[in-house]
Order: structure tokens, then sequence, then C-alpha cells
């Protein structure tokens, strides 16, 4: 009779263990750096459009900055420093995604890299990271709904 109750609460450990979730391997997110493979920014959200915003500068107020984002594969980067009188510089090319959640401009704008999230961009640091800190607010490009 103590063996039922034994073989119960063996099952039970067993169904529990069983249902932990397994998390698949090569697929990196931000929180838990995992994620199911069909499940990225670059196929759940909607990512194409145009994205702006103000980064922190060093020597200026600030930097203008927008990003557009294209179906096709190509972008166009524009910025400006605050308080200049010149029109700013452009520079337009090519992006990949590099693993479904952050997309890297082509040569032309120095490989840089953002982090693609649900109505903005993280610029990213060189390592492909997110910017650490009191200033990380301030490197977030949000998505214009006006072309």
């Amino acid at each position: 009779m103590n063996r039922i109750p034994l073989l119960c609460l063996t099952l039970l450990v067993v169904l529990l263990g069983g249902c932990a979730a397994a998390q698949p391997e090569g697929h990196r997110t931000e929180s838990s750096g995992y994620a199911d493979a069909g499940h990225t920014a670059r196929t759940a959200l909607d990512w194409e459009g145009i994205y702006a915003g103000v980064i922190p500068c060093a020597s200026y107020p600030g930097i203008e900055m927008r990003v557009t984002l294209a179906a096709n594969g190509t972008y166009s980067w524009w910025q400006q420093y605050q308080e200049e009188e010149d029109p700013g510089t452009m520079i337009e090319g090519t992006f990949r995604w590099v693993d479904g959640f952050r997309v890297e401009l082509d040569a032309a704008a120095d490989h840089q890299m953002f982090f693609v999230g649900e109505n903005q961009l993280f610029l990213l640091d060189r390592e492909g990271n997110r910017v650490q800190g009191v200033l990380a607010p301030h490197y977030i490009l949000k998505k214009s709904q006006y072309p």
C-alpha cells in the first residue's frame, strides 16, 4: 500500500518536469536570450517606416536623426547637429537583418546597427548592444506617422 503514494509522487514529479518550457538554441532575444524562431521583430512587427528623434551630443544640444527602413532592404539616414546652419547629412543604401531583431546598415553608414522594437528603433553601440545608463532613453527613435 505504501508503494502507491510513492508511485503517484514519482509520476507527478516526472509530469511536472516535462512541463518545463525548453527554449530552442540559436534564437536570441533581448530579455531571455532566446525566442521562437518564427517570432522575431522582422516577422512579427510592422517595422517598415520612418523613425525620428534627437540623440545626445557632447558638443551640441543634440543630433536630430531620421531613419527610414523600406521593405525592399533600403534605408535613408538623415542627421543634423542642432543649432547648426547646414542642412544635415543624408546617407542612403541597403541594410540587412542580423538576427531577426537587429538591422545593420551598409558601409556607407559605417555598419551602424539598430534594435527594432514596437514602433521604435534603438541606436546600438559599436558591438551591437543597447546603450545603458541614464542616457539610454535618449537613444531611441520613435516611428513617425507621417512620411
